[in-house]
């Protein structure tokens, strides 16, 4: 269910990023919320380098109120 959740990923998700990946060395960090049968999840996610895929560094529920910046608020 993880990867579908992460490929139903849209700008409105959005949290912040690029960030550096400076634990791994892995490339630019994405992060993004999502809700998910009413739960709010974070997700975090490494876009790779040329030799390294992208790769789903952190994803549980999200510990504090995420802040969207695409998102419309109504």
């Amino acid at each position: 269910m993880r990867e579908k959740i992460i490929m139903s990923l849209t700008v409105e998700d959005y949290y912040k990023g690029p960030t550096e990946d400076k634990l791994n060395y892995m490339g630019e960090l994405w992060e993004f919320g999502k809700s998910v049968e009413k739960k709010e999840v974070y997700i975090k996610i490494s876009k790779g380098t040329g030799t390294n895929s992208p790769i789903c560094v952190s994803f549980h529920l999200a510990e504090r109120k995420i802040e969207y910046p695409f998102k419309n608020k109504k």
